[in-house]
């Protein structure tokens, strides 16, 4: 019985643990489209694939949001949170990986496909 009480607080925290990061991780995708957003406004295109991977404090989209890079949280769902393309200037397909359902999307990888 106390081996079946173990399990279950351990389970118990594991799951709290899922769904935390999935709410942080579908929090920060919303951010970064609303950046994303912004650039397109002012620059009148979406970034590159190497402006969004560009770490350095020469990006420019860091003027845009504070969390640039997107942080990326692993989890046995997901090695990586985010995958960006942009397929035309003015059109891009974020990838979102989420470890537990959250806000309509599922667990696993999400599709947000943006063109203006």
């Amino acid at each position: 019985m106390a081996v079946i009480f173990i399990y279950t607080i351990q389970h118990a925290f594991s799951g709290g643990r899922t769904d935390a990061q999935a709410e942080a991780v579908f929090k920060e995708s919303q951010e970064l489209s609303k950046a994303l957003d912004f650039f397109y406004n002012d620059q009148g295109r979406f970034p590159s694939a190497f402006e969004f991977t560009e770490s350095s404090d020469k990006n420019i989209l860091k003027v845009y949001t504070e969390h640039f890079p997107p942080k990326q949280v692993r989890s046995q769902t997901c090695t990586e949170s985010f995958r960006y393309e942009r397929m035309t200037p003015k059109s891009y397909k974020l990838l979102v990986c989420i470890s537990a359902r959250v806000e309509g999307l599922v667990r696993g990888w999400n599709t947000l496909l943006v063109v203006k």
